[in-house]
């Protein structure tokens, strides 16, 4: 294990860096590295080293959150290339948000700040229990006890966050979430801070807990063939049902629902209604009758016609009286699709191959007719179709990147461009029309930044 120091001597080294690095001697082989010039890394002899030599490096920030030399240059290149070549990485305490300076997050960011006097007790919630990161932890009513305080440097996800990591524990608020999983090329990076990582409280009750759950991340890291899949878990459940050959039976009931709620909400307009429940019960019927240990080719027909029932039956609905759907049709290579948190100007301006399309309702394999494609590469999107189906609005940038609002003439394909809020610095997008013929759009003019990404949005 090779234990990574900011600092140039081990004289220069807090108290909590230290204690860090005095736990490390106890968990393993362990060599302490100091940082050098020009990215290098030596040990306390002056000998240099290349962190390829070390199994796992574990780097800790327990003393102050101020930015280091490890989150830029050549000493953040060398560790991201431990990483990427197949080794793994544990960042302690405030290190967590070195996830940053990796580009391990999109657009989240770690929260960073410091804390004094803190002595409260820290607990941790497991979400992935099991993870061998838990393996002989005592639990309490759910929670694993890990320090009574915590070291000054803390950074968390507070604002947010992870997007692109597992998280593998959560605090009792379950706001933090300060223990996250990440794949990083080949290798791995484990994040583990928050209050917890305070090895410098060497009377804490709970030090043996903190220090086995340090002993099995650090050994999960040093043994790529333990790794498990890096799975961002969510709330939701999967629509497709893929544990399920054939149509699940959430698939049934929702549109036996649908044939039901139309035949009641229009039973002079939806005629068919009884006929449509008929053939949907036939068919399920059918799909039971199916052997448990048929091939899955067995159930393809079903799928068809279920397929084909669900289209006749949803496009009856008597208040889908239009011929023809406006849509964007954008390469899944780059979608154009901003955070929740963010605005069209935190999107590139260009690089996309979009257009505004129809497509018949009537007609569904009939090939997409374009209605409007902008200039070269520039995004298009934010429709917004006038009550008399006429005209339309759309954002896309101009040809310094700028973003604005332009008015879609359907019938000539002209898009003339809105003078909304005309200044160099600001972006305006994503509007609509009011009933009166006014336009209500988005505009970065006030410059409120999102406290969630640090304001950068």
């Amino acid at each position: 294990m090779a234990f990574l120091a900011a600092e140039t001597s081990e004289q220069e080294m807090g108290p909590h860096n230290r204690a860090a690095w005095e736990a490390a001697q106890g968990l393993g082989n362990a060599t302490l590295l100091l940082s050098g010039a020009n990215g290098t890394f030596k040990d306390r002899a002056g000998a240099g080293h290349n962190l390829a030599e070390f199994d796992v490096v574990w780097h800790h920030q327990g003393d102050a959150i101020a930015r280091t030399v490890l989150y830029a240059g050549p000493h953040l290149a060398a560790l991201r290339a431990f990483a990427e070549n197949g080794r793994g990485v544990m960042l302690s305490g405030g290190a967590l948000a070195l996830v940053d300076s990796l580009g391990l997050e999109g657009d989240t960011r770690a929260q960073r700040h410091e804390l004094e006097h803190y002595r409260d007790a820290a607990a941790m919630v497991p979400v992935e229990r099991s993870h061998p990161a838990f393996f002989g932890l005592p639990e309490e009513n759910g929670l694993i006890w890990l320090s009574r305080g915590g070291c000054p440097a803390v950074a968390d996800f507070y604002w947010g966050g992870p997007a692109e990591g597992m998280v593998l524990a959560n605090t009792p608020r379950g706001v933090e979430r300060p223990l996250v999983e990440y794949g990083l090329g080949a290798g791995r990076v484990i994040v583990f801070g928050g209050r917890w990582p305070d090895y410098a409280d060497v009377e804490s009750p709970h030090r043996p807990n903190l220090l086995r759950l340090t002993a099995n991340l650090l050994g999960y890291l040093a043994a790529p063939q333990s790794w498990r899949a890096v799975e961002i878990r969510s709330k939701f459940p999967a629509a497709a049902h893929p544990e399920v050959r054939g149509i699940a039976a959430p698939r049934w009931r929702a549109l036996r629902m649908a044939i039901e709620d139309l035949s009641k909400e229009f039973p002079e307009r939806y005629p068919q209604g009884n006929e449509f429940l008929n053939r949907l019960e036939a068919l399920q019927t059918e799909q039971s009758q199916v052997p448990a240990d048929a091939d899955p080719e067995a159930y393809a027909p079903i799928i068809t016609r279920f397929d084909a029932l669900q289209r006749e039956a949803l496009l009856a609905n008597p208040l889908i009286d239009f011929e023809r759907l406006l849509m964007i049709r954008r390469s899944a290579g780059h979608l154009g699709l901003p955070r929740n948190f963010h605005g069209n100007d935190d999107l590139p301006p260009t690089g996309y191959d979009n257009a505004i399309v129809t497509v018949s309702m009537s007609a569904p394999d009939a090939a997409a007719e374009t209605v409007f494609r902008p200039e070269g590469d520039r995004f298009v999107g934010d429709l917004d179709l006038h009550y008399d189906a006429e005209k339309m609005l759309v954002s896309t940038p101009d040809a310094q990147g700028r973003w604005g609002v332009s008015e879609l003439s359907l019938d000539s394909g002209i898009a003339t461009p809105l003078t909304l809020i005309d200044e160099p610095d600001v972006h305006n997008y994503d509007a609509c029309y009011l009933p009166d013929e006014r336009v209500v759009f988005t505009s970065t003019a006030p410059f409120i930044g999102v406290p969630c990404v640090g304001g950068s949005s």
